[in-house]
């Protein structure tokens, strides 16, 4: 704790988390195989006074750099995401004399965050050398929605018994939006990777594996939220 920031000024920060998911996994054959998955998360950060007085005005001196009388600010943000996914995964034996083991899927996903921030009382008084010298009024809040929506197909193929060529190709679908301004943020991305595996000695003791491929950063609200930020200064 700073000794700048009296102990009638402090924050207590509660970090509640939730946490679930659920799998289906369905055996068509012994070279077929579909799953299933459901999972998501919600979560708060509430920074509240420690004496959980949101009507006093909190003081901070311009000059010392001391903050007392309150917290001068709390704030509530919220953080929540729902994923589910799709696969089936199919093992082709001796086509051509070589194997496949394939896999397409989908995924859909829709995550969602922001909150407020306020002053206790509705403003702060800004001092100089303890002795009254402004007071600032400002409110903020911010929130935004994102949707991922994902395909891909993979493979994975043994070329002969010591080498293995993994060629892989994603594509996705963004869409951000902002309460009040709709869609603000939609691009694409078209991902091909590209892997091996080679068993040099074919002894299984010495591998070499190599990899390659274009990634794209998944969306986080944040990127979009201040979009339209609900906030005033004075």
């Amino acid at each position: 704790l700073s000794p700048l920031i009296h102990n009638d000024a402090q924050w207590d920060l509660r970090y509640p988390v939730y946490i679930g998911n659920l799998t289906f996994l369905h055996t068509f054959s012994s070279n077929t195989i579909m799953e299933m998955k459901f999972a998501g998360y919600t979560m708060s950060w509430h920074s509240i006074p420690t004496s959980r007085d949101k009507q006093t005005p909190g003081h901070i001196d311009l000059a010392t750099g001391e903050r007392y009388g309150n917290s001068y600010w709390w704030s509530l943000w919220k953080s929540r995401r729902l994923q589910a996914t799709a696969s089936i995964s199919h093992y082709l034996d001796n086509v051509f004399g070589l194997s496949h083991d394939l896999k397409a899927g989908l995924e859909v996903e829709r995550s969602a965050g922001g909150g407020d921030v306020a002053l206790n009382g509705g403003f702060v008084y800004l001092d100089l050398n303890h002795k009254p010298y402004m007071a600032q009024k400002y409110t903020m809040n911010e929130w935004a929605i994102n949707y991922r929506y994902t395909l891909y197909v993979q493979d994975s193929w043994s070329v002969v018994e010591s080498l293995v060529l993994n060629p892989g190709l994603r594509f996705d679908v963004y869409r951000g939006q902002v309460p009040g301004l709709g869609t603000v943020y939609k691009p694409t991305a078209l991902e091909p990777r590209f892997g091996l595996t080679w068993d040099i000695f074919k002894d299984h003791k010495t591998v070499f594996k190599a990899h390659v491929g274009r990634y794209n950063e998944n969306t986080k609200t944040y990127y979009i939220s201040r979009a339209k930020q609900a906030m005033s200064d004075t």
